[in-house]
Order: structure tokens, then C-alpha cells, then sequence
């Protein structure tokens, strides 16, 4: 008798969001592991190592990335600020530190073609930034591939913060936010609703 496939055996649900093994998030010790090194390992590239934090720590896209300005970045009044999507994000210590550093030193600067860019990451082209090509494949050599970092840092956020100040923080939709969220298994739904109380048909809005 051959015995059939098909509604008697059950698979577990996939994890991963679409898109294979590349978009799996990497576990907690791989993902502290790979953090740790971008913080630490001062044989790499200040950039490089700035490019991964923005990944690993605050989901950013690398296209993002790639094309951030200097004038999104404030140091004055000791404070060290980033903005990512529509409010200043206070960088604290060690990544301020990183920020500071690579602001000094930017590379592809050397260049008669590039006395003042604009970019956060100069290209080697005058006038263009990094190619989000070559830091995608960058941080995959450091063992931080792009998307799988980025979506294991939102899960971690979604738990830290609700998903409306991410938003406005991270630049990212609401919509993106909060399924984000929903991935990482965060309850927002108390602040919410009290961010935006009901009033009920019997009572008079003042």
C-alpha cells in the first residue's frame, strides 16, 4: 500500500518571513555575538562597523543607510543625535562614539571628486553615496547579512517601545511598525488605546 501524503501530517509554521534562510533573524548569541564585534572589533572599518549598528540595532534598511546625509547627524552640547525618520534619535555610548569617529574620518574623501560630500557614506563616484550593493555584501562578510539583522532588531524593539514611537523615530510606517509588533509578539494595544481614548456616545467631547 503506498502510504499518501498530504492533510494527515502537519508541518510547523516557518518563522522566517518570505524569502528563505537569508531573512531567518539569527538567534540571540549569534546576534549579541555579531553586535559585539561591531562595537569592539577596532580592525574594521569605522564605517563598516557603523553601517552593521545601524542594521543590527535599529532595523534599518541598508538603501536607508547608504543614503543618509551628514546633515542628519547634530554633535553639539555633548549630545550625539541621528535622525532616521521624523524626530532626532539621542545615539547613546559606544555607537555615539562610532558616529563621532567615522564623521571625521569618512572614507572616499581623498578624492578631488569628493572634497564635500554630503553623504554620511561617500561614494567612490563624485556626488554619489556608498552603493547599498557593496554594503549589503559588506555586512554579509562581517556575519551580518542585511535583512535578517534588520528584521531580528525590530523584533527586539517592538518589544521595547510601542510601535507608533518607533515609527516616528525609526522612519518607518505605522503599518510597518506595528506588524513588526505582531512578529515579535508585542502587546501595544493598552497604550493605544490610551493614546487615543474613546468617547462614548453619551458624552459630550470638550
Amino acid at each position: 500500500m503506498t502510504r499518501r501524503r498530504g492533510c494527515g501530517t502537519r508541518r510547523p509554521a516557518s518563522t522566517c518571513a518570505p524569502g528563505g534562510a537569508e531573512a531567518c533573524p539569527p538567534g540571540p548569541e549569534a546576534r549579541l555575538a555579531a553586535i559585539r564585534r561591531l562595537l569592539l572589533d577596532e580592525t574594521l572599518a569605522p564605517g563598516d562597523r557603523l553601517a552593521g549598528c545601524l542594521v543590527a540595532l535599529y532595523g534599518q534598511q541598508v538603501s536607508t543607510i547608504a543614503a543618509l546625509r551628514t546633515t542628519e547627524v547634530s554633535c553639539a552640547a555633548g549630545a550625539t543625535r541621528l535622525k532616521l525618520g521624523a524626530d532626532w534619535l539621542d545615539v547613546p555610548e559606544p555607537v555615539a562614539a562610532l558616529l563621532r569617529q567615522h564623521l571625521r574620518d569618512r572614507g572616499n574623501m581623498s578624492t578631488a571628486a569628493n572634497p564635500a560630500s554630503p553623504w554620511l557614506f561617500p561614494g567612490q563616484l563624485a556626488g554619489e553615496h556608498r552603493s547599498y550593493r557593496r554594503l549589503v555584501r559588506m555586512l554579509h562578510q562581517l556575519g551580518v547579512p542585511a535583512r535578517a539583522s534588520r528584521l531580528a532588531a525590530w523584533r527586539e524593539l517592538a518589544r521595547q517601545a510601542p510601535p507608533a514611537v518607533l515609527a516616528d523615530a525609526l522612519g518607518v510606517s505605522a503599518g510597518t511598525a506595528m506588524r513588526h509588533a505582531f512578529l515579535g509578539s508585542a502587546d501595544w494595544s493598552a497604550y493605544t488605546a490610551r493614546r487615543h481614548p474613546h468617547t462614548s456616545s453619551d458624552e459630550t467631547p470638550r
